[in-house]
């Protein structure tokens, strides 16, 4: 599989050490010597890495971290032809997937490093999906329950109720608000002779939490 890259670099010595880098592998590398230029090529099409030098004549690269309408920046490296951790730390915080210092050595080096950064950005992707497979999974159990007939509750392990479905109103005839936060087993509206009952079954269902 082609790989399509974006290098966003001004000096000409830079560029070529990155073609050179890049010469034996499955890479198309397009060229991009400004911000603007770059921004032009990325609305134009999708690239599976941006290599970026920090400090451009229009502007700091950095700014195409920010420059997407989805849930994630765009898979950016960063370069700087002077090594700075302050600058390093901001960049990686800003969403960077990789920031490296140009020497001839590491621009020689740009497979490897896209290699991992392309691993990082498939964790993070992976990531987002099954935060998003999760919150849907929510959003879905979370309807079932409020549509539900029956009075279904959250019970902490020390026994106060989180959450009482909508249902529970109707079949206790009881305020919901009037019981959150409030501990089962203390519960005004369980008679006297279950308490021993219930407090019994919820110390059985602590001691085997988890069981199947």
């Amino acid at each position: 599989m082609t790989l399509n890259f974006l290098l966003v670099e001004d000096d000409p010595s830079h560029v070529e050490l990155a073609r050179r880098a890049f010469a034996q592998s499955n890479v198309t590398l397009t060229l991009a010597s400004s911000l603007s230029e770059a921004r032009q090529h990325i609305a134009a099409q999708t690239f599976d890495l941006i290599i970026c030098d920090l400090f451009l004549p229009d502007g700091q690269g950095d700014a195409l971290l920010s420059a997407t309408t989805g849930p994630l920046s765009l898979p950016v490296v960063l370069m700087t032809s002077h090594g700075n951790e302050r600058i390093a730390v901001a960049a990686l915080k800003a969403g960077a997937l990789d920031y490296l210092v140009k020497t001839p050595a590491a621009l020689l080096d740009l497979p490897r490093i896209a290699e991992r950064a392309l691993r990082e950005r498939r964790l993070l992707i992976e990531r987002h999906q099954a935060e998003q497979a999760l919150q849907q999974s929510e959003r879905l159990f979370r309807a079932m329950i409020e549509r539900s007939s029956d009075a279904i509750s959250i019970v902490d392990r020390h026994g106060r109720i989180h959450y009482a479905s909508p249902s529970t109103r109707n079949l206790v005839g009881y305020p919901i608000e009037g019981f959150l936060a409030q501990p089962i087993d203390g519960f005004a509206l369980i008679h006297p002779e279950d308490l021993e009952r219930v407090r019994h079954v919820f110390g059985e269902l602590i001691q085997h939490a988890g069981a199947s």
